[in-house]
């Protein structure tokens, strides 16, 4: 039986266990591999639409958990979970035949009673820096071992997992003796760090000297697509990205692209040692507001004579990225973002019942609170509606017109159901 068969019917036998009952969105379980060690993170959010259906997300090795550190801290603006996801999603579509043969886990002749209620698995993997990508063989066999363990050994009674630090624990599946058991073990994480040398290092602590100053070093993911090679096949399509370097004000100093999160770290290197060279100087401080960057950054910034600090929700770095890079958001490829939001709001308004007269009338606090609520349901739907333009074959070669209209259509069908009177 090939891997893909076997996750099919391991993730019947699962669901058969009901396991919404007793897992909820941010509830993790981390399952090891009982070969390689490598562990997956896993946690299954309930769809709270008609009809009910459910959607597992696995994350794997450090990159699944820096994406789960992202993912508990939803309020720093910084969070931006379609590029810097890393994830396998597994949901559920009556209608398989919409997706590639290489997403749906789908047997002709061969159902569950399961499967029918919710409909067949897709499976969904999102990469760090791009989109999404079939999924390799051996992946898939590991997957088939993660719901294994999840089979035979039902949990009960997790709580809730707040926030992720070096302290999280997380129930922990793992193989002893050709059987599964359960243990609470402490998340370690084992980020990548940057090479250096003593050659690299020695000329910029000589020749160039340092001031009691700070920059914020800033690693950003666009929302627009590097151009692909169409000789290279199907591969990983990578957002823009870049490294930002950022003066004590706020104001940009360097900057350098990198395409694939492999590139990240040394791309970061790279515009550190050229800001140093060009200013001929070395600051005292460097504050750094993504984890996986401090930690891969932090032993060459310390061999400089910087200190390192890690800072996820620094306010000059947050308000550089409102002023320079949220107004470049991919909608603008497609629709003016004035005239867009102005849709929004009047068919967000029509949905409650309330006239854009009445608004003069509201206090300041109601104002608030009804805008609070469009955007976080504007959010939600983007980032939905992204996941279908990646990923929906028939959407591919839609013209920018055609985008223009599938974007709002989505986006206003979607607050017509959500929205509540």
């Amino acid at each position: 039986m090939d891997q893909k068969r076997k996750l099919y019917h391991v993730l019947a036998e699962y669901l058969q266990t009901q396991p919404w009952l007793s897992i909820k969105d941010d509830y993790f379980i981390a399952v090891e591999m009982p070969e390689t060690k490598e562990m997956y993170y896993v946690t299954m959010n309930e769809i709270e639409e008609e009809p009910f259906t459910i959607e597992f997300n696995i994350m794997k090795g450090a990159l699944g958990l820096e994406y789960i550190r992202k993912d508990l801290d939803k309020k720093s603006k910084t969070f931006d979970p379609i590029e810097r996801g890393h994830f396998i999603s597994i949901f559920f579509e009556k209608d398989h035949e919409g997706w590639r043969e290489d997403y749906s886990l789908h047997f002709e002749g061969q159902s569950y009673e399961v499967y029918e209620r919710f409909g067949e698995p897709i499976l969904y993997n999102k990469i760090k820096g791009g989109t999404s990508f079939p999924l390799e063989e051996s992946i898939v066999s590991d997957l088939v071992q993660v719901f294994e363990g999840l089979k035979a050994i039902p949990i009960k009674n997790l709580k809730r997992t707040k926030k992720f630090n070096e302290n999280t624990s997380f129930e922990t599946l793992f193989k002893k003796d050709g059987s599964w058991q359960r243990e609470k073990r402490k998340v370690r994480v084992d980020y990548e760090t940057v090479k250096y040398s003593d050659l690299e290092v020695y000329p910029l602590i000589k020749n160039n000297e340092q001031f009691n100053e700070v920059w914020f070093i800033l690693s950003y993911y666009e929302h627009t697509l590097v151009d692909e090679d169409p000789s290279q096949g199907f591969k990983p399509s990578f957002f823009e990205a870049g490294i930002h370097l950022l003066a004590p004000e706020g104001h940009p100093i360097n900057f350098n692209g990198f395409s694939g999160p492999s590139e990240e770290l040394k791309t970061a290197k790279e515009t550190i040692i050229e800001t140093i060279k060009t200013f001929e100087m070395r600051p005292k401080h460097m504050i750094i507001s993504i984890k996986s960057l401090y930690e891969g950054l932090r032993d060459f910034l310390k061999a400089l004579g910087i200190q390192g600090i890690y800072e996820p929700e620094d306010q000059t770095i947050e308000a550089f990225i409102e002023a320079y890079l949220l107004d470049e958001d991919f909608l603008d490829d497609y629709l003016d973002e004035e005239e867009f939001s102005n849709i929004l709001m009047l068919h967000f308004l029509e949905a409650k019942g309330i006239t854009p007269e009445a608004l003069d009338n509201f206090s300041e606090e109601k104002v608030e609170s009804l805008l609070k609520e469009l955007e976080t349901i504007v959010e939600s739907l983007m980032a939905s509606c992204d996941k279908e333009l990646l990923t929906n074959p028939d959407l591919e070669d839609l013209t920018e017109e055609e985008m223009t209209d599938f974007l709002v259509d989505y986006v206003i069908a979607g607050i017509d159901n959500q929205v509540k009177p």
